[in-house]
């Protein structure tokens, strides 16, 4: 609609539309205003569940919508969520509902409505006051919600749904992820202006996402919400070049903070129990088994050997410790954001080390860094725009880099460190602008001789692919250029060598000039085994190099063989 103002003169008979038309035009300049500004939270409206989980309460607070409408909430609202009127009524395990703020007018007051303009009665009377009154109120997310819908990992895989599904609307002219590419570089609208995206409620605002469990509501705010940082233009561009948005990226770091600290405090509890749990069967177990050796009746024997088939038996494989709860397992969380903060609680028990990779799955390979505590949260915002970070198995076998950046300990007055109580982790941005380069490592365990001999002259021929061939393992090492030390906290390497056997080494250069360079880094693996004392070959296969010009960087293939290559 044009924006319109009254064109006063005198001699003008002003009537009530004219005193709506200065209204209006007052009302569109703000609208104008708070929509350059873009929608979003501003302040306040934190929600929060009661105690027993059966109401929604909201904070006061100040949002502005898609139409650039501001919506002022003045005090607490409350919501009685065993109301099917409120909640909908389909509401069951896997529903998933938006809470939002949104706006409503309600006249108000009283004055009489006079006739003639000379006439001195009152026709009636009428409300002259309109209130913009902020609401919320409960509606239906636009999006399908997973099928795996157990309580343990519903709350992760919606988020990860919802986050994939706010980059797809937002129509990127450069797809930056693992999806098909179908990127159009000479696309004809570069130079075009961009229409505002229509919003699927343009008179709301969300505030939080609600999931309904088996059990009851469960309350996650950052899916949904998004506060006001950026203007249109900045999150349009930006979201057309394949990059994230600063809201969206606070949002997503925030959802992961918020839903591990949720989580936190029962899984450290649950694995304390269960390590408890453990300890006493053992006990139990050990104290029979002694028994037994004490005791001739075959009745008793009998007896006893019942009692060993009621207690469960662990042993280092299945054992449970009392270590950090696991990001998957224990707390079900699937996917982090790109980067983020992990408590470090340790103490004396284990190392930074040690603990932070008990939280991690195998699909994730974390190299640890220590770093000035400035230059740790600054990387943590550097990674705004890289992807997310899968902790499941879908990304095949390909272990997914992640930097643990330790901040360096807080020296107090007597010269004493102290440890900070945190870590964070980034995912690792594969490119050589920070001074390092990207090798890939492939891992391979043949079963038999002949199998080994087939697979290091395939490789060297020519004749297999190391990226296409099925690698019991696939890590990305991180050299300085030039570099042919093998760099430290390899943890993926940590795990593989204990598997004993001859290793043999092979270097695969991309290109003639790199050759020399590939297989020294190559051999330099080989110190990472153990050998027989006196054994110069170190119990290894030896090293290969061949130029591969067909790879896209630099590899190195060890290949464990189960017997020494003599």
């Amino acid at each position: 609609m044009t924006i319109a103002r009254l064109n006063a003169f005198n001699g003008l008979f002003l009537r009530a539309e004219h005193l709506e038309r200065m209204q209006e035009y007052t009302r569109s300049l703000a609208y104008a205003l708070g929509q350059s500004g873009g929608p979003g939270v501003v302040h306040g409206y934190s929600a929060k569940l009661s105690p027993n989980g059966l109401k929604l309460v909201v904070d006061p607070g100040l949002a502005i919508g898609s139409t650039g409408r501001p919506f002022l909430l003045q005090a607490s609202a409350e919501l009685d969520l065993t109301n099917p009127e409120v909640t909908g009524q389909k509401a069951g395990a896997g529903t998933l509902r938006m809470i939002m703020v949104t706006g409503k007018d309600t006249r108000f007051g009283k004055e009489n409505v006079y006739g003639d303009l000379c006439a001195g009665a009152s026709v009636g009377n009428t409300e002259p006051y309109i209130a913009e009154e902020a609401v919320i109120r409960i509606g239906e997310l636009p999006l399908a919600g997973p099928s795996d819908t157990s309580d343990g990992t519903l709350r992760s895989l919606v988020s990860s749904k919802w986050f994939a599904h706010e980059r797809d609307l937002s129509g990127p002219w450069i797809a930056a992820t693992d999806q098909a590419d179908r990127t159009d570089i000479l696309r004809g609208d570069w130079g075009s202006g961009f229409a505002l995206p229509a919003p699927a409620d343009p008179d709301a605002v969300p505030l939080g996402l609600l999931l309904c469990t088996s059990k009851a509501w469960v309350l996650d705010v950052w899916t949904l919400r998004r506060e006001r940082t950026d203007p249109p233009p900045r999150r349009v561009r930006q979201a057309q070049l394949g990059l994230r948005p600063w809201d969206v990226f606070i949002a997503q770091v925030l959802q992961f903070q918020d839903m591990l600290a949720a989580g936190w405090p029962g899984a450290i509890a649950r694995r304390s129990a269960a390590a408890t749990a453990d300890d006493m069967n053992r006990e139990v177990r050990r104290n029979v088994e002694e028994a037994k050796k004490h005791i001739t009746s075959k009745r008793a024997q009998e007896s006893l050997a019942a009692v060993l088939e009621l207690v469960p038996k662990t042993d280092a494989a299945t054992a449970v410790t009392a270590g950090p709860p696991r990001l998957t397992d224990d707390l079900g969380i699937l996917e982090l954001p790109p980067a983020g903060f992990l408590p470090q609680s340790a103490g004396a028990q284990s190392s930074v080390q040690e603990w932070i990779s008990a939280m991690f799955p195998r699909a994730v390979q974390l190299n640890f860094r220590s770093c000035p505590a400035d230059a740790v949260v600054s990387a943590v915002e550097g990674a705004q725009h890289l992807r997310r970070i899968s902790l499941t198995p879908s990304e095949g076998k390909t272990a997914v880099p992640v930097d643990i950046l330790v901040p360096d300990g807080v020296e107090s007055a007597d010269g004493l460190t102290t440890e900070r109580p945190w870590v964070a982790f980034r995912r690792h941005a594969d490119c050589c602008l920070d001074g390092l380069e990207s090798v890939d490592l492939h891992l391979y365990a043949v079963s038999s001789p002949d199998d080994g001999e087939r697979l290091v002259a395939g490789l060297t021929d020519g004749s297999i692919d190391p990226t296409a061939s099925e690698a019991a393992e696939h890590h990305v090492v991180r050299y300085p250029v030039g570099g042919w030390v093998v760099p430290e906290n390899q943890s993926g390497v940590e795990r593989w060598k204990e598997g004993g056997g001859s290793v043999t080494a092979i270097g695969l250069a991309g290109s003639v000039e790199n050759r020399v360079l590939t297989a020294g880094r190559a051999a330099m693996f080989l110190d990472l085994f153990p050998h027989a004392p006196g054994d110069d070959n170190r119990g290894a296969g030896g090293v290969f190099a061949a130029v591969r010009t067909g790879l896209t960087r630099d590899a190195i293939v060890l290949v464990r063989h189960p017997e020494r290559i003599s």
